[in-house]
């Protein structure tokens, strides 16, 4: 059965007090990839391309708000960007609700929900304003290695 996106989080570390943050209100979160590049196999005198799998590229993703100032885990991203500081994140899917630790400052996530994680930057906070709508802002992270996804553990 397919996991539901209601109850998904988007969690941060705040490197100024090593915590984790919650990200309110986030309406989605996409392109959390890591695509594989492509090793061609090609002498000169080959009449056909081969190609063999290569190393994964870290990919950007984005997450689109709700913007608050008074969202003290809104401010947090524009601080991230503002500081421009490489740190982890993490998606704590709907098919649980416990939050993540920290121990040494890395994630520590319980087995009783799926996650995905990679540690990434803010790249903007690109503001839309428009009428009779909530100010958002679609985030694009750079992931800075491959993601990570860890199973919920069986019941």
């Amino acid at each position: 059965m397919a996991i539901r996106t209601k109850g998904t989080h988007l969690y941060v570390i705040d490197p100024t007090d090593n915590s984790v943050v919650r990200i309110g209100c986030v309406t989605s979160i996409d392109g959390i990839s890591a695509p594989r590049q492509t090793i061609t196999n090609q002498c000169l005198e080959d009449d056909e391309v081969t190609s063999d799998p290569g190393p994964t590229e870290p990919g950007q993703a984005s997450f689109e708000i709700k913007f608050d100032t008074a969202t003290d885990s809104h401010m947090t991203v524009y601080e991230l960007w503002k500081d421009s500081v490489v740190t982890q994140i993490a998606v704590g899917l709907g098919d649980g609700t416990a939050p993540p630790t920290i121990t040494d400052g890395d994630f520590v996530f319980p087995d009783t929900r799926s996650w995905i994680a990679f540690p990434g930057w803010v790249v903007d906070v690109p503001f839309s304003i428009a009428l009779n709508e909530n100010v958002t802002t679609t985030v694009p992270v750079q992931m800075a290695a491959a993601h990570v996804v860890i199973p919920k553990e069986p019941e």
